[in-house]
């Protein structure tokens, strides 16, 4: 079964995936590049990137928003830590898994690094998403683990396999070297650390050095996945027959959904229940008397937690539903401008939203939904609406004008910010991708070369990204 996996990503061609799965990963890419640039100037990201720059090496990838050219596994390891930081990030319905924010940095530091067209580009990003997904559904959250890292990272091995041109045997290799670097657990959401957001650079590092490795010859585990100490025996039991039925044919890959919301999925439902009484109601923040919201046991895990800043308000305030509803329901939305720091840590708002009451209905057994919340209002009464299904799912996907709103958003914030032209116009090379002929000349035109200045002066054979005139 895993060298049927391995000869599925070896021989995967463009024209046998069908044309609306080439289409999501597009709409995917856009979305994950857009995330990832607001994200460049989190707390946690700007450390990580320092760290990258500092270690320095060969010239083969481009930094997201920053532009500097650093080797294709530490680009991968920022752009990663980019990506997932403001939990912007795309998730897939059904395996619950962020494999976007992992696989298309490892693949898109991988085709920059070969100069690989667009076309292959998302051929490997399809290849690897598909992957991990995969891997996700056909395995039962039991443990702690966080399967966007632990089983992220073969998607990333896979995506890099395929850009460097692996054969099935290589291919297999460097998923069997991409075991030994399968890691990640909660422990980092449920205590709110910046750690959270760097497990994913670690599995998109990890991916392209796993592949890289297999290219030079090294030998993996061919039973990565069902073998006596393979993933589905050490880590968590799962199904080798549910990763391969219909691989190839089937693509679960196009479940996943855009988030409409920079905060854990399990808030989202209650922040749209949330804006849709203060909507239709008409409700001002002085007419709201108490908060309640009902939601699973699993949700309750991950985001029902008392809230508290602490040391990193912004990762306490995407992964507490008691700050979602509290901003749903007194600034009327929740969007990037709700993750500053020093808003998650405003004395007036952190009491409203301590103030929320969390309730769980132990029969619900859903993941991310449903959501019920429970308004007292001075003018209305008491008030409640429940959602069931989330915005931005291939069920309920986002307009295109909503897309596109975030789009612009996230371009103009980060290291480097767009102007509106400038984010128009790499919208439309990202719409284009698949008729790219080079990958490189995507982000190059934002970027040129300008001097140094040093204290003695300018150092001219040193240079720097900066925004093109």
């Amino acid at each position: 079964m895993t060298q049927r996996i391995a000869q599925f990503v070896a021989d995967m061609q463009l024209q046998d995936i069908p044309a609306n799965v080439v289409e999501a990963a597009t709409v995917l890419f856009k979305d994950t590049l857009a995330v990832a640039w607001a994200g460049t100037g989190a707390p946690g990201v700007t450390a990580a990137r320092a760290l990258a720059l500092a270690n320095g090496g060969n010239p083969e990838s481009r930094l997201w928003s920053t532009g500097e050219m650093l080797p294709a596994t530490e680009v991968a390891f920022a752009n990663a830590a980019a990506a997932a930081a403001l939990d912007y990030d795309s998730v897939h319905q059904g395996s619950i898994l962020h494999a976007d924010a992992t696989v298309i940095p490892a693949a898109f530091a991988l085709a920059e690094r070969r100069g690989a067209s667009g076309g292959e580009f998302l051929l490997a990003s399809i290849a690897g998403i598909e992957l991990a997904h995969r891997l996700s559904i056909a395995t039962p959250r039991q443990s702690g683990w966080f399967q966007s890292s632990t089983l992220g990272v073969f998607g990333a091995a896979a995506a890099a396999a395929r850009l460097l041109g692996l054969d099935a045997a290589r291919t297999g290799h460097a998923l069997g070297i991409a075991l030994s670097m399968s890691a990640g657990t909660k422990q980092a959401i449920v205590e709110r650390t910046l750690t959270k957001r760097l497990q994913t650079a670690f599995a998109s590092r990890a991916g392209v050095q796993a592949a890289l490795l297999a290219s030079q010859g090294v030998t993996g585990p061919e039973r990565w996945l069902d073998g006596p100490y393979g993933w589905f025996t050490v880590y968590e039991g799962g199904s080798v027959d549910a990763v391969t039925d219909g691989l190839g044919e089937r693509f679960v890959s196009i479940d996943t959904g855009i988030k409409k919301f920079p905060c854990c999925l399990c808030s989202h439902a209650a922040i749209e229940a949330t804006l849709a009484l203060v909507r239709d109601l008409a409700l001002r923040p002085e007419d709201i008397v108490s908060m309640r919201v009902t939601i699973s046991p699993y949700m309750h895990r991950i985001v029902g937690a008392p809230y508290e800043p602490g040391a990193d308000a912004q990762v306490a305030a995407q992964f507490s539903i008691q700050y979602a509803v509290a901003c749903a329901a007194l600034r009327h939305q929740f969007k990037l401008a709700e993750l500053d720091t020093t808003l998650a840590c405003d004395p007036s708002l952190r009491k409203r939203a301590q103030s929320v009451a969390v309730d769980v209905e132990k029969s619900w057994p859903g993941q991310t939904a449903p959501a019920d919340v429970t308004l007292e209002t001075r003018t209305q009464g008491i008030v409640s609406r429940r959602v069931d299904e989330l915005p931005g799912t291939r069920a309920n996907p986002l307009t295109r004008a909503e897309l596109d709103r975030k789009f612009h958003d996230c371009m103009g914030r980060g290291a480097l910010p767009l102007t509106v032209e400038r984010i128009d116009a790499l919208g439309r090379r990202c719409d284009a991708i698949a008729h790219c002929a080079d990958v490189r000349t995507l982000l190059a035109p934002l970027f040129v070369a300008t001097p140094v200045i040093v204290e003695t002066g300018v150092r001219a054979d040193a240079t720097v990204p900066g925004l093109a005139d």
